[in-house]
Order: C-alpha cells, then structure tokens, then sequence
C-alpha cells in the first residue's frame, strides 16, 4: 500500500492533535493536584487551629468554673457534724 501525501499529512496533524492534547491534560492535571492539594493542607491546618483553639477556650472556662466550685476545707463552718462537708444532709 502506498502512503500517499494527502494520509502522511493527516496523520502528522492527528498525531500533532493528539500529542498537544496529551501534554496540556497531563501539565493541568498536575498542577491541579498541586493547588488542590495545598488548598486542602490550608483548610486542614486552619480547622486544626480552631479546633484547639475552641478546645482550650472550653478547658480554660472548665477550669474557672471548677476551682469557683470547690470550697478549701478551712471554709467549712464548725456547726456541721463529722464528715459532712455540704448543706444537705440526707
């Protein structure tokens, strides 16, 4: 079979088609991976910050409302029997 101008050139063109394709898909598809791949790292660390962040806010007020609620044991009144450390007796 005889390759004759007309079908060297449409192949060449095809190839050149194809070829072109190939090497912007790839290169977008990389650098696409890269940006989406730093977006996620920034997001990650920022949801990481303000969990801890919204974690020692929360620790701090436990803390501030547990040390308000325990009395020193100097603090108990003489007039409660033995043992009993409250107001309420059972």
């Amino acid at each position: 079979m005889k390759l004759t101008i007309r079908w060297s050139l449409i192949i060449g063109f095809l190839c050149l088609i194809w070829g072109t394709f190939a090497v912007t898909t790839s290169s977008s598809y990389v650098s696409s991976q890269k940006t989406l791949n730093g977006h996620a790292r920034n997001i990650m660390e920022n949801i990481a910050d303000l969990a801890m962040e919204k974690s020692q806010n929360y620790l701090a007020h436990a803390q501030v409302a547990a040390t308000g609620s325990v009395r020193p044991v100097d603090s108990v009144p003489k007039s409660y029997p033995t043992g009993v450390t409250s107001g309420k007796q059972r």
